[in-house]
């Protein structure tokens, strides 16, 4: 009879090991389910926010030299913003008004742009101060904050009677 209860005994312990081991190896491999939903979560978002956080919109100081017959550089203010994310920096609305010192009045212009390249964008715009005059653009982020622009401006409602002018200038994002 001894032996019997040493062998129920040693029954039992090895029953209750290996329940302790079933919980433990359970509760070790519920952690690691834990640790990798998290992992998931933290990666996701940083996608997220490196794909939206980026789209910051810009606002402006910017001259140029259309409206000038001196050759002065007229001031004024541009915003951009974007339409559409998360494509880095693909299409934006650009706002901008000057200050035509020789005329001393206020023009400006609403305009679509692109970015085929990084830093190389083109656009198309209107004047909305009154006047039908349309401008066709090339511009170039020289750094993330200063800009330059080649603009084809339509001095009446055709492109057959337009001039060259520059524009350039700093941009703050926001």
């Amino acid at each position: 009879m001894n032996i019997n209860k040493y062998l129920i005994l040693i029954l039992v312990l090895f029953m209750l090991s290996i329940i302790f081991t079933q919980n433990t190896a359970a509760e070790s491999n519920l952690e690691e389910r834990i640790n990798l939903i998290l992992l998931s979560q933290k990666l996701q978002n940083k996608e997220y926010n490196n794909n939206y956080s980026n789209y910051n919109h810009k606002f402006g100081l910017v001259f140029s030299n259309y409206g000038s017959n001196e050759k002065l550089l007229n001031p004024g203010v541009i915003l951009n913003l974007h339409l559409f994310a998360p494509a880095d920096k693909e299409i934006q609305l650009i706002a901008e008004g000057y200050y035509l010192r020789e005329k001393e009045e206020m023009t400006a212009f609403l305009s679509i742009a692109f970015f085929p390249f990084k830093t190389i964008y083109l656009g198309l715009g209107a004047e909305v101060t009154g006047d039908e005059k349309y401008q066709f653009f090339v511009g170039k982020d020289l750094t993330n904050k200063i800009f330059l622009e080649l603009k084809r401006i339509s001095l009446n409602q055709n492109f057959e009677g337009s001039e060259t002018y520059f524009s350039g200038g700093i941009k703050f994002e926001f």
